[in-house]
């Protein structure tokens, strides 16, 4: 068992219990992309784990926000303050998926 094979529906809903993703067959629309985009930066040396699981739990939060945005490569952004409200700034889903990286996980400067 490698360690991308945890990146599960039963690790995403019982272990970490989130809920955002209701059926394993929609996780999974976006398991692929996700292991394999942080497989790639694993292999290379540039994250590296702060806790148990941590990249099991940062793939699981990407595949996360992949289904909320339905793949789309650029989410929309609103923000409220004081009554008044805007919207239409974009934010790269590439630059979420690497904050929750940041949560679990320590990015290096390099190629080891």
């Amino acid at each position: 068992m490698t360690l991308f094979d945890k990146v599960t529906y039963d690790f995403y809903s019982h272990t970490l219990g989130r809920a955002v993703i209701p059926t394993e067959a929609e996780f999974n629309t976006y398991r692929l992309k996700n292991v394999l985009f942080v497989k790639g930066l694993y292999d290379d040396g540039l994250i590296v784990e702060r806790e148990a699981d941590g990249i099991v739990k940062a793939i699981c939060m990407m595949i996360e926000i992949d289904y909320q945005a339905g793949g789309n490569d650029t989410v929309t952004t609103s923000e409220s303050i004081g009554g008044y409200s805007w919207s239409g700034t974009k934010k790269s889903l590439e630059a979420k998926k690497y904050e929750y990286l940041k949560l679990f996980c320590h990015i290096t400067g390099g190629v080891r």
